[in-house]
């Protein structure tokens, strides 16, 4: 068993219609501070339709890709409350 640090990036963009946002296709990435660049670049970025994100971290079995324990490392602009609360359950 092989334990590792993984660092996820997931924007959460606007829909076409109406006010409603969807989450985003998430990105894996190195470490935190590369996250926290990319969830910078993607809000400054009019044409990305990113209108939020959240950076996470878990632990994650490589051999068996089961992860424990997410956590919330930043969040910025609007990210749904629904999506918060699923990761503190």
């Amino acid at each position: 068993m092989t334990l590792e640090t993984v660092f996820v990036f997931q924007p959460f963009v606007a829909a076409k219609k109406g006010s409603r946002v969807l989450i985003g296709q998430p990105m894996a990435v190195r470490n935190e501070e590369v996250a926290k660049r990319a969830l910078s670049r993607a809000l400054t970025n009019p044409s990305s339709g990113v209108v939020g994100g959240v950076i996470l971290s878990t632990i994650a079995d490589t051999a068996t890709g089961e992860c424990e324990g997410t956590s919330i490392l930043a969040k910025e602009g609007n990210v749904p409350e629904h999506f918060l609360e699923r990761l503190e359950h």
